[in-house]
């Protein structure tokens, strides 16, 4: 299971369960690290298997906010995506439950990205590699 359902998961869980509203932060850090994971390939696609350095934080200037903030380290491992849609998924949960538009824009670039590298002649496909702004399509569309 891919690693981008938990932060909206867990910001349902901090925003639902009083005894676990300490759990937000975590929610928000993984959500960084998430969009992190889309925003560090050519493409702009995240790639299946990437990986989180605990060891420290990046520092990095949000395309949102012009403030340098730190958020997780994310390396890629693996360059495929095959359509996954648990980071947007877990946007949306951001949006809804806290109210604040930059969820809405953060996940409208990541559709955005999806139109513009996933899209054909007869639907949406995977890629695989997000490294590369070429055409890698999979040939394939997943169920």
């Amino acid at each position: 299971m891919h690693p981008c359902f938990a932060p909206g998961s867990l910001l349902l869980a901090a925003s639902n369960i009083p005894e676990l509203a300490h759990i937000e932060k975590t929610a928000k850090w993984l959500m960084n690290g998430c969009y992190n994971a889309w925003d560090l390939t050519a493409t702009g696609l995240a790639p299946d298997i990437f990986s989180w350095d605990t060891s420290r934080d990046s520092i990095y200037e949000h395309v949102y906010d012009k403030n340098k903030k730190k958020r997780p380290a994310v390396y890629l491992v693996h360059p495929s995506y095959i359509l996954r849609p648990e980071t947007i998924e877990s946007l949306y949960n951001f949006y809804v439950y806290t109210k604040d538009p930059v969820y809405q824009d953060m996940a409208w670039d990541k559709f955005n990205y999806i139109y513009t590298y996933c899209k054909n002649n007869s639907g949406y496909t995977g890629v695989y590699r997000v490294d590369v702004t070429d055409e890698t399509w999979d040939d394939r569309e997943e169920r």
